[in-house]
């Protein structure tokens, strides 16, 4: 198993939040060493959101809370029910208003999330899709080394991602090559049996007796 750097955690919890994507090795590399080199992670969210990459999911056009709501959306989805995505955009958008970037932003509802009780009825379910999701991250970029040369290939990764432990486990085959396996209790197309082949009488008319012969009807 590969050694995770203390620094990697805080990257893939940053790359999962802004990007919903896992870095990959060759980008956590890269952030690792800004890091490294004495840059601190609220610069680097700074940085982050003034990419091109960021900006065509979070354009500069959107309002304080368009930005709100649809950073919330992307990091809570169906986790949450209206109300709390509703009080979440709200937040998200006082904390603009109040003068914090976007990077900080980011920053400050990554710290909230955490800080949630994993069984805290109305946000405890966000809690644990986000942690999955990080975990999922750490499993592709760290001990996998996988790298991708876009972004939809790197979201691609946390697609399935769920607070179900299912969801991360499926995501681990595939990250590990192998074929996702159905949810729990969804139902299989039954399989429809091979008819027998059935033994007839055929007439060989230039043997001049009768042979056994098995046709397969189709």
């Amino acid at each position: 198993m590969s050694t995770q750097n203390p620094l990697d955690s805080q990257i893939i919890k940053l790359i999962v939040a802004m990007f919903n994507a896992a870095p990959g090795a060759d980008v956590l590399a890269e952030l690792r060493s800004a890091l490294t080199a004495g840059e601190s992670v609220e610069n680097l969210a700074r940085n982050l959101v003034q990419t091109a990459v960021f900006k065509s999911l979070y354009p500069d056009t959107l309002g304080s809370a368009e930005f709100a709501a649809r950073f919330a959306n992307n990091v809570l989805g169906e986790e949450v029910g209206f109300d709390q995505l509703a009080f979440a955009t709200l937040e998200l958008t006082a904390l603009q208003l109040a003068g914090l970037d976007r990077g900080q932003v980011v920053l400050r509802a990554i710290e909230a999330l955490l800080a949630v009780e994993p069984t805290n009825p109305e946000w405890g379910n966000a809690r644990q899709a986000f942690e999955n999701k990080v975990t999922v991250a750490e499993y592709y970029s760290i001990e996998k080394q996988k790298s991708a040369q876009t972004l939809e290939e790197l979201q691609e990764v946390l697609a399935p991602v769920t607070s179900s432990e299912f969801s991360t486990e499926n995501a681990i085959r595939v990250v590990d090559g192998l074929p996702p396996l159905p949810e729990p209790g969804t139902p299989t197309t039954p399989v429809t049996p091979t008819p027998e082949p059935t033994p007839v009488l055929d007439n060989i008319s230039d043997a001049g007796s009768k042979t056994i012969s098995i046709i397969c009807k189709i």
